[in-house]
């Protein structure tokens, strides 16, 4: 019995659709490895690029091969990645000829899931690869089978047994009642597959994935896989050998994807930061993505109120704060010495400090990723129906024009998208406002309206050290910049009450800055009233905790959190730059 290339292409065309079909199902039984809700989408794009990628080449190596490319390219997640590097073990194993024996097929589909238990550093039983190794072993067991259609119904109905049995190899799936996420979808990947080797192409197996009545992610599920709270990908090109064993110093479920000159990296850590910073010795980074798993965990099993609060990355919020109020923050991107980092996530403050102070080149941020944006709605529909979205000012940046139009696609939610038309510090404080609405149960609609009617209370004073920063980035000319640096005068920044950068008041130092900043402080505080402050710096705390200290003991007043600015703010105001961002009473 053979089996010719166009049965394979036709096969895993219909694996991948079938894949794509249950996204939302995958999705809902997710809890292993961890419950973030997203190995649906993770397979699901894997698949839907296998699609896009396949060849229908009169060679079965070919077909695998175009198969593999597009799992490679769009690989997401643990699974995803295992998923995508089967089809390249699989591409590996299969010869250059039209066609192929059964028994053939049989004996290099057990190598290449052999292959696989090797390729990855801790197999677990219960999961994607169990069921890999179940249908290669039945393969082998029945491909004496003298009827071919009775052989791909044994072949199928044993596996889908092995997949029924995972929950007793995982007891998170047993506690739960599901069966595991990665492995039903591999099971719909190798029903499509056979299915085209049979004669009558139709799907042997009527069933739908095992899942309870609204699974319930418990806290005590989670403890296992609460040690490193991001998911990290990255894609490389020209790069030195990366090892496992390397990457497993930054964290766990470290997995590595090779084709040619690019290989795609996946890992689990708590410093995204770091991971860049060793992938950046081995090579050129590409593509990246960083997802908050420990956020997604903590809405599925124990969401805050009704409705999302998402904002970007200049938004500057404690980040343990922005984890209890489950906000979603979306990075831009900024780009220094060629290379793109994602804001807040592959580079911090510190580092970003010391490389800017090292290039005469300027920083460039640029707008979310439109796949940043995508994964953050996606996840945040698939548990709410609606959502408040609050961006950096609209005339410093495009995000709040991108995100209002992105959001058209989700025309059965709930969606304001709000122009604060500030930013940093004052920012986060009208995201502090929502939140603080949210908890006294407003609804989307008085939320959105008090956020627009007061958000003019808001200010932001920024005491710059260095005027590189603005020269550099074009918000002052060059002749001013020139002036500037040759007065060794230095000015103070805020924004007017349309969110445009504006000069507040200027000194030869920042001593100076600092002193008419909290003159202007005790006029506001005296005429409008002070609710609350917070206190920014770019990378110098010292100088923002005798800032606070200051400013307390001028309007008897804490501030409410002090915070390092973003690396996208501090590329334009500067190392050293400190300020405050407040809130006056609202006028009557």
């Amino acid at each position: 019995m053979k089996i010719n290339y166009s049965q394979f292409y036709q096969g895993i065309i219909i694996g991948s659709k079938k894949i794509i079909e249950n996204k939302n199902q995958l999705n809902q039984i997710n809890v292993f490895p961890v419950a973030d809700a997203d190995t649906g989408s993770n397979l699901s794009e894997t698949a839907k690029n296998i699609t896009q990628y396949m060849s229908n080449e009169e060679s079965i190596a070919q077909v695998f091969k175009s198969a593999a490319r597009g799992a490679f390219i769009g690989a997401r997640g643990n699974s995803g990645i295992i998923f995508a590097q089967f089809m390249d073990f699989c591409a590996k194993e299969m010869p250059d000829t039209p066609s192929i024996e059964l028994s053939d097929f049989s004996t290099k589909m057990k190598q290449a899931v052999d292959n696989l238990y090797n390729y990855v550093i801790d197999p677990v039983e219960g999961t994607i690869l169990t069921i890999l190794r179940s249908w290669a072993h039945t393969l082998e067991s029945y491909k004496q089978h003298d009827d071919f259609d009775e052989y791909i119904d044994s072949v199928i109905i044993n596996t889908y047994a092995t997949l029924q049995n995972t929950p007793e190899l995982l007891p998170v799936l047993k506690k739960r009642g599901v069966v595991d996420s990665g492995a039903q979808g591999m099971f719909y990947f190798i029903e499509g597959l056979m299915q085209s080797f049979s004669k009558t192409n139709q799907s042997i197996l009527t069933h739908e994935p095992k899942i309870t009545e609204n699974v319930i992610i418990e806290t005590s599920d989670l403890a296992d896989s609460d040690v490193y709270r991001y998911c990290c990908e990255f894609m490389l090109e020209k790069h030195d050998a990366i090892t496992k064993e390397e990457l497993a110093n930054f964290g766990d479920s470290a997995l590595i994807l090779e084709q040619n000159d690019l290989v795609k990296v996946h890992i689990h850590s708590n410093n995204p930061d770091l991971v860049a910073k060793y992938l950046l010795t081995r090579g050129t980074i590409t593509t990246q993505k960083v997802e908050d798993m420990q956020l997604q965990k903590n809405v599925g099993s124990n969401k805050k109120g009704s409705i999302a609060i998402i904002t970007d990355s200049i938004a500057d919020l404690p980040g343990e704060y922005v984890t209890e109020q489950q906000i979603f923050v979306i990075p831009l991107s900024l780009e220094i010495n060629g290379q793109s980092y994602l804001d807040r996530l592959t580079i911090q403050s510190e580092d970003f400090s010391f490389m800017n102070a090292h290039t005469n080149q300027q920083p460039k941020s640029s707008l979310p990723s439109l796949y940043a944006i995508e994964r953050t709605l996606d996840f945040v529909f698939a548990h709410y129906d609606e959502a408040i979205i609050i961006t950096v000012s609209g005339k410093l940046s495009g995000t709040y024009k991108t995100l209002n139009q992105y959001v058209k696609k989700y025309s059965d939610k709930k969606i304001q998208v709000i122009d604060s038309k500030l930013n940093s510090g004052a920012q986060g404080l009208l995201v502090k406002k929502a939140v603080a609405l949210r908890e006294q149960g407003k609804d989307l609609e008085t939320i959105t309206n008090d956020l627009t009617a007061q958000r003019e209370n808001y200010k932001i004073l920024v005491a710059l050290d260095t005027t590189k920063g603005l020269a550099r980035s074009g918000r002052v000319s060059n002749t001013t910049a020139s002036i500037l640096k040759a007065l060794n005068f230095k000015p103070i920044m805020s924004l007017n009450k349309d969110g445009e950068g504006i000069a507040f008041g200027a000194s030869f130092s920042q001593a100076g800055l600092k002193k008419k900043i909290l003159k202007s402080i005790a006029k506001e505080n005296n005429i409008s009233g002070i609710n609350n402050y917070v206190i920014l710096h770019a990378n110098c705390p010292d100088k923002a905790d005798q800032f606070a200290a200051e400013i307390e003991q001028l309007i008897g007043k804490k501030a409410d959190y002090i915070s390092n600015i973003s690396p996208v703010v501090e590329a334009t105001a500067g190392a050293g730059a400190i300020a405050v961002a407040y809130e006056t009473e609202a006028k009557k």
